[in-house]
C-alpha cells in the first residue's frame, strides 16, 4: 500500500507531515509520497525528500493508480483547493481518504473550496471535542469524525507548573520568570 500526502498552506502542511514522518517510519520511505506542492512541498524535510512527487494537473486518477496510491492523507485551506483537487480524484478511483483539520474555523467550506460539492472523506480528523462538534454541526457526517489531536502539536513537551522555576533554569532564565508558550497561525 502506498500513501499520498498533499496540504498546501502553511497549517495544513505543518499538521500533514508528522503524519507523513510516522507513515514514512512504518511503511517505509518506498511506499510514501509526498506532493510537492505549497508548504508541504518546500518544507518537506531532508529525510523525507525521497518521497517527493510531482502530482499532475490532469489525470490525477490514472496517476494515483500507476503509483499504486490506496489512501489519500490531505490538509485543506481556505484558498488553494488542489489538495482537495487530488482528494476529489484519489475517491473518483477508489483510494481512501483522511483529511487532517489544523484550524477551528471553515470546516465545511474547506472541503468545498474548489467550488464542488462537498467532499466527504472516509476519515475527518479532528483536534478536538470542540472541532468534533463543530465539524459535525457544519454538516461532516458524525461517522467520519474523529478526535486525533493536532499532529504539528504532538511532540510538544509540557510544562508543568510545579517544574516551572526547573525549566526556567533550563532555558537560562532568571528564577521567577514565568515561561510562557505563545502558538499562533
Amino acid at each position: 500500500m502506498t500513501v499520498l500526502c498533499i496540504a498546501g498552506d502553511p497549517g495544513g502542511s505543518r499538521a500533514v507531515l508528522p503524519v507523513a514522518e510516522r507513515l514514512a517510519q512504518r511503511l517505509g520511505v518506498e511506499r510514501v509520497l509526498i506532493a510537492a506542492h505549497g508548504t508541504l512541498g518546500c518544507e518537506c524535510p531532508e529525510r523525507l525528500r525521497p518521497c517527493l512527487t510531482e502530482i499532475p494537473d490532469v489525470a490525477t486518477g490514472p496517476f494515483l493508480l500507476a503509483r499504486g496510491v490506496a489512501c489519500v492523507v490531505f490538509g485543506t485551506s481556505t484558498h488553494d483547493a488542489v489538495p482537495l483537487r487530488v482528494a476529489r480524484a484519489a475517491q473518483a478511483v477508489g483510494c481512501r481518504t483522511l483529511h487532517v483539520l489544523d484550524n477551528w474555523s471553515n470546516y465545511r467550506s474547506r472541503l468545498e473550496v474548489d467550488g464542488g460539492p462537498l467532499l466527504v472523506p472516509d476519515l475527518y480528523t479532528a483536534m478536538d471535542q470542540t472541532a468534533y462538534d463543530e465539524a459535525v454541526a457544519a454538516g461532516i457526517p458524525a461517522a467520519n469524525v474523529v478526535i486525533a489531536g493536532q499532529p504539528a502539536l504532538a511532540e510538544t513537551a509540557v510544562c508543568e507548573p510545579a517544574r516551572q522555576a526547573e525549566q526556567a533554569r533550563a532555558l537560562g532564565l532568571p528564577a521567577g520568570r514565568r515561561i510562557l508558550l505563545f502558538i499562533s497561525e
